[in-house]
Formats: C-alpha cells, sequence, structure tokens
C-alpha cells in the first residue's frame, strides 16, 4: 500500500554493483528514508541513468525503492559495450543484488520502453528468482523483425541512427580515458601539445571499427 504521507526520500548515487565476471556496474538508487521493507523497481539503461531522477524520487515518496543502472560499459558502468550480449547476465545479477538489499521486501519489478525494455526480456528469461514481473514497452521480442532488421532485412536508418548515438557515449569514454596532460610534456615543438592521446582511433572511416563494431556484426 502507498504512503499515506509522502515518505522523506534517500538518494545513493553510483552503488557499485559486481557482476559474476567481475564488471562493476553503477546504479542510483532511490528509497524512503525510513525503517521497513519495500518493493523493488529496477531500470537497466544505456541511455545515462540520471534520466530517471525524477521518477525514483516520486516513486520512492510513494513507497518503492527504484533502481536505475547504467549498462555494461555505459556512462559510469565498467566494461565493454556490446548490444544485447551481457544483458541476460548481467540483468540477473543486477535482479538478485537488487531483490537481497536490507531494504527491499524481496520483490523487484522491472520498467521501460525501447532497449531498456530488451534489458528486461534478457533478464527474465534467466528466471532470476527475486523478479516478480517486467513491464516492457515499444520494444521487440525478436531482433530479425522489429529491431536492427524488418522481416529479416537490414534496418539501415534505425540501424545508423541508433548505431550514431550510442557511439557517443564510446567516444566520451575514450577521450577521457586517453587524456593525459603529463604526455605532452617533451613535445617539442609546444605548438604540438598532444591535447588529446586518441590517435588509436585513426581515420574517420576506421570509426565504425573502433567504436561500433557490433554495428558491422549486423551487417
Amino acid at each position: 500500500a502507498l504512503a499515506a504521507e509522502p515518505y522523506p526520500v534517500s538518494v545513493e548515487s553510483n552503488v557499485a554493483v559486481k557482476m559474476r565476471d567481475g564488471v562493476v556496474l553503477r546504479a542510483d538508487i532511490y528509497r524512503p528514508r525510513q525503517d521497513g521493507r519495500f518493493p523493488v523497481l529496477l531500470q537497466r539503461t544505456p541511455y545515462g541513468k540520471r534520466g530517471e531522477a525524477d521518477f525514483g524520487r516520486t516513486a520512492a515518496a510513494d513507497g518503492f525503492v527504484v533502481v536505475v543502472q547504467d549498462t555494461r560499459g555505459r556512462y559510469a558502468s565498467e566494461g565493454e559495450w556490446d548490444p544485447f550480449l551481457h544483458e541476460s547476465d548481467d540483468g540477473d545479477d543486477t535482479v538478485e543484488w537488487a531483490g537481497t538489499l536490507p531494504y527491499s521486501n524481496g520483490k523487484g519489478g522491472m520498467f521501460g520502453g525501447s532497449y531498456v525494455g530488451a534489458t528486461q526480456m534478457l533478464a527474465a528469461i534467466a528466471h532470476p528468482p527475486h523478479l516478480a514481473g517486467i513491464c516492457p514497452v515499444v520494444t521487440a521480442s525478436n531482433y530479425h523483425d522489429g529491431w536492427t532488421y524488418q522481416g529479416g532485412v537490414f534496418e539501415q536508418w534505425f540501424s545508423e541512427s541508433w548505431t550514431s548515438g550510442l557511439a557517443q557515449d564510446t567516444l566520451n569514454r575514450l577521450a577521457v580515458r586517453h587524456t593525459n596532460a603529463s604526455q605532452g610534456v617533451w613535445e617539442l615543438p609546444l605548438t604540438g601539445y598532444p591535447l588529446f592521446n586518441v590517435g588509436r582511433l585513426g581515420s574517420a572511416s576506421d570509426l565504425t571499427a573502433s567504436l561500433a563494431p557490433y554495428f558491422l556484426d549486423w551487417l
């Protein structure tokens, strides 16, 4: 039952969740700031977990624990991004972790649309015991019909535009990883100072293979 009065809300940011292979994913947790055990609402997204902050606070005030996680290789989470590949195992691990939090009542549901719907179905097929239900919307259950392909035919516009959007975070992460001012200390002339050490990206024609090899897999 919902609280008669809104609960005060507690927010924990970038909480570490270790996967079975040791990769650490990061989640934000919104929960009622009082004693008790509450149902969990989980979202696993490649689009940045901060986008659910308003919902998280609202639902926590109504008596839910809301966990929003950056999927593997996205934003604050470790690992390499490869669409669909790790979502079943990672989803299973995350559901079970969330279900055993000290303020969880042991029952969790997942929610969200598009790729976030896929993270739900791929978690559900692993049958995590603490998963009570899922609510996927505007998504597909067969990626050869309704996603990167339509009726088995490559969906060029969608696949290219989606890949370009996804690859932006990959590029941002790479730039951060290879930015090191000390690498320019011995560079002469000074006009050659290497501000960003991302030379391994290569030419523009190589960027797809460097930043989004999964696109070439789809082809």
